[in-house]
């Protein structure tokens, strides 16, 4: 349709704007030839001034006005209350100049909508956006958009770029979408689409960017997709795209990114992976691909990335992986790779990140790998590594995190690791480790988190260990370690959890413990720790779990405890403890687990207890009634057994009489289980019949040894 009165004076036609509006069509014709400069095309204007007079007609035919008659209906199908987007979307403003996210040619038509992120509603009208005939870029994404996409979207025939992503669309996408033109880059990811979406993909000759991450997506990836010979970047992460990687893949020569993790593909890694030669991201991770990675991986050369975690791949890691000179990250775990780490991955000069976890790999750890002078993450753990831990792994300058636990490494944790000025995270726990903790580990200044558990080290405690100062979680449990607790620990102010439980520490817990003021964890148990609990403990107000059992502790449980006001667990038990429990405790109101057993303690049990869910006083020297306060709640476990308690036991108690409060002989309970009643009814019988009247109507005692047999309680 066209809007106002056009007039033409077709003489007036020079070759400048013949030539002009034939451009503008993006089509050469032959129709149009070159003339030379000043040359009327008057002599011969009726061909060439016809096209150029259809020229000019399809430039106009969809004017402004129809532009902004299809704006208005966007604006109204998506316009809400939290968003201000379409303000300038109005008559009295500029299309090309003042509406937001409008973009406009050079011929003033419009070529790009562009409303990304700004919380648009509703269902897109398709049909409307794919009567702009010059559109080439509609962008959409991270907005609250639902509905399908519709069979309009092929009438976009211009479009370039289509950018729908972090919406909420559903359904499934139209098959004619792939067969559009000029389309370079589609990206539907982060939305709720359904389907076999790229069955059609051939058809994309044009296509360099497909972005379809965090669908529903289902189906096998089509040997077709060799035809789409344009593509650069794939990222179809996220999905449920099934059956192998097709071998046809290979043929996508400009392929740089290929994304396919989390998905569930199967069958074997595709040898013709190698002919990629301008790949830079392979991400298989987290779907069922079996078989040997392929040694043709390491021709390619521009791979910077490499990620095959979470698949069942088997058989060594290739050699040739030590070729891709530009990778900078390389995970391969959780998988079943077998066999030694090849020593010529410490060729990988650029590497950053190395994780080969949660595999089969034996032998021992190459010392090359101390030439990874890039390395910042180096993950090994749940192998079956062994030998030593490698002196050169201290050459590692940029190392920020080393996690070598549960293998069977042997001998002593190399001094060198003190070098590791830049780790921050080092864990080489439940592994064969024996020696001494190395005092140089006390110059690893940025360290946060340090786990040496489960080894077999020995010695003393370095006191260097006082020096890291930005550490928050030390675990030294489960070794032989022995001597004093370093006075040193005190300095460490950023520490939340300190685990040096069953050992054989010996001497007093240092009072500078109290000076941990960030500790919500404090385990000291199963050592041989002696002295008085120092009162100082009750300055660590943000502690919420306190283990002190099984150690040779004495004196009484100082008042300062009930300062702990978040204690939801506190366990003093097989120690020996005497004195009273101090009424202080009954102040932790989040104590959900008490454990005081196996002590000396004595006198009563404080009025001021708040019950908590497990509470256990059994075996020390308690005495006087138990207080009421304490039958005010069910507990999951209660056991006082085994002290010198008196009184009578409510009726209300269900709780094993038995169990719960054995060993107290003072102790009274007026309730009788059905099945003593029963018990006891069988023995009054027996006594009946012992104790009638004519001898003839006594049994033999033959007889009642075998009904007391039968009356026996049970248990």
């Amino acid at each position: 349709m066209l809007y106002g009165i056009y007039s033409f004076n077709l003489a007036s036609f020079t070759f400048h704007t013949q030539k002009s509006l034939c451009y503008q069509t993006r089509k050469k014709s032959s129709l149009c030839p070159h003339q030379p400069r000043g040359m009327s095309v008057e002599r011969q204007w009726p061909p060439c001034v016809l096209v150029s007079l259809l020229c000019f007609l399809s430039l106009v035919s969809f004017s402004e006005s129809d532009e902004f008659q299809v704006l208005l209906k966007i604006k109204s199908a998506l316009e809400n209350p939290y968003t201000n987007v379409f303000d300038s979307w109005t008559k009295n403003y500029s299309i090309c100049t003042s509406f937001t996210g409008i973009v406009c040619n050079f011929n003033g038509h419009v070529s790009e909508i562009s409303l990304v992120g700004q919380n648009l509603t509703g269902v897109v009208p398709f049909d409307s956006i794919c009567e702009l005939q010059w559109l080439e870029t509609l962008s959409l994404g991270s907005n609250f958009l639902k509905g399908s996409l519709t069979e309009d979207l092929k009438n976009c025939t211009g479009l370039q770029v289509l950018d729908l992503s972090s919406n909420s669309f559903t359904g499934n996408v139209p098959a004619g979408i792939w067969g559009l033109p000029n389309l370079t880059k589609i990206d539907l990811s982060w939305n709720q689409f359904q389907g076999s979406v790229i069955s059609n993909i051939g058809n994309a000759k044009t296509l360099a960017t497909l972005f379809l991450s965090g669908n529903q997506f289902t189906g096998e990836l089509p040997a077709a997709i060799s035809k789409a010979s344009s593509l650069e970047s794939i990222d179809l992460s996220r999905n449920k795209f099934s059956a192998e990687i097709p071998t046809t893949i290979g043929e996508l020569k400009k392929l740089s990114i290929l994304n396919l993790r989390d998905n569930l593909f199967s069958g074997s890694i595709p040898n013709s992976i190698r002919s990629l030669s301008s790949l830079r991201d392979i991400n298989l991770g987290l779907n069922a691909l079996s078989g040997e990675i392929p040694a043709s991986i390491g021709f390619l050369a521009n791979l910077t990335s490499l990620y095959l975690r979470g698949n069942k791949l088997s058989g060594q890691i290739p050699a040739s992986i030590g070729s891709l000179a530009n990778l900078t990250s390389l995970d391969l775990s959780h998988n079943k790779l077998s066999g030694k780490i090849p020593a010529s991955i410490g060729s990988l000069a650029s590497l950053t990140s190395l994780h080969l976890w949660s595999n089969k790999l034996s032998g021992k750890i190459p010392a090359s790998i101390g030439s990874l002078a890039s390395l910042t993450s180096l993950h090994l753990w749940s192998n079956k590594l062994s030998g030593q831990i490698p002196a050169s792994i201290g050459s590692l300058a940029s190392l920020t995190s080393l996690h070598l636990w549960s293998n069977n490494l042997s001998g002593q944790i190399p001094a060198s690791i003190g070098s590791l000025a830049s780790l921050t995270s080092l864990d080489l726990s439940s592994n064969n480790l024996s020696g001494q903790i190395p005092a140089s580990i006390g110059s690893l200044a940025s360290l946060t988190s340090l786990d040496l558990s489960s080894n077999n080290l020995s010695g003393q405690i370095p006191a260097s260990i006082g020096s890291l100062a930005s550490l928050t979680s030390l675990d030294l449990s489960s070794n032989n370690l022995s001597g004093q607790i370093p006075a040193s620990i005190g300095s460490l102010a950023s520490l939340a959890s300190l685990d040096l439980s069953d050992n054989n520490l010996s001497g007093q817990i240092p009072a500078s413990i109290g000076s941990l003021a960030s500790l919500t964890s404090l385990d000291l148990s199963s050592n041989n720790l002696s002295g008085q609990i120092p009162a100082s403990i009750g300055s660590l107000a943000s502690l919420a779990s306190l283990d002190l059992s099984d150690n040779n502790l004495s004196g009484q449980i100082p008042a300062s405890i009930g300062s702990l006001a978040s204690l939801t667990s506190l366990d003093l038990s097989s120690n020996n403890l005497s004195g009273q429990i101090p009424a202080s405790i009954g102040s932790l109101a989040s104590l959900a687990s008490l454990d005081l057993s196996d002590n000396k303690l004595s006198g009563e049990i404080p009025s001021s207890l708040w019950p908590p869910n497990s509470l256990d006083f059994s075996i020390n020297s308690l005495s006087d009634e138990i207080p009421s306060s304490l039958w005010s709640l069910r507990l999951d476990r209660f056991n006082l057994s085994n002290n010198m308690l008196t009184g009578r036991l409510p009726d209300f108690v269900t709780i094993d009489p038995y169990n719960s409060f054995a060993g107290n002989p003072g102790l009274c309970n007026s309730t009788i289980s059905e099945a003593l009643k029963e018990d006891a009814v069988k023995v009054l019988g027996i006594a009946i019949h012992c104790t009638a009247r004519e001898p003839r109507l006594r049994p033999f005692m033959t007889t009642v040894v075998q009904m007391l047999e039968e009356a026996r309680p049970r248990s």
